[in-house]
């Protein structure tokens, strides 16, 4: 910051507006990143119909093509219904 009687104050105190708004920004991104992160976290919730072992269910998933994508997903060790397709398609898309 500058002092009082410097003569860029005006350009400083535009720079200084520029940085709070871009913190602003920046801070909301991240509060919608959150929320949008907790809104996939409840709907895997919602989908995870019955805790089983993934093993026996994957040979039921119709998506062979998915196989190679699911070693790979951080949510493997939860395991779901094969009576929910579309728990495949949130996995895949994350």
């Amino acid at each position: 910051p500058c002092r009082p009687s410097c003569p860029c104050r005006p350009s400083c105190r535009l720079a200084r507006i520029a940085h709070l708004a871009r913190f602003a920004r920046f801070a909301r991104l991240a509060r919608l990143a959150r929320l949008a992160r907790l809104a996939h976290l409840a709907r895997l919730a919602r989908l995870a119909c019955v805790v089983l072992p993934v093993l026996p269910i994957l040979p039921v998933l119709p998506v062979l093509p998915v196989l190679p994508v699911l070693p790979m997903l951080p949510v493997l060790p939860v395991s779901f219904c094969p009576s929910c397709p579309e728990i495949l398609e949130i996995l895949v898309t994350c």
